[in-house]
């Protein structure tokens, strides 16, 4: 629901942070921890859901047109 406030913001550093805050989230994934703390990560970091859709708007808008064909 907040990604409409998004375009507001520059495409760059809000795709570069939201790849890294998703990282930092899915880190306890692969560290052992007790369930819960991976579940609860898990959830925070579907907060991040602009991870998938702001990289793909940012590559159209930086390509030259004449190379998006």
């Amino acid at each position: 629901m907040l990604t409409g406030y998004l375009s507001r913001w520059r495409l760059r550093p809000t795709t570069v942070g939201t790849v890294f805050g998703f990282g930092a989230f899915m880190v306890p994934l692969g560290l052992g921890a007790p369930t819960a703390v991976p579940v609860v990560c898990f959830g925070v970091a579907g907060l991040f859901q602009p991870y998938a859709s702001l990289p793909t708007t940012l590559f159209p808008r930086s390509t030259p047109s004449v190379l998006l064909p």
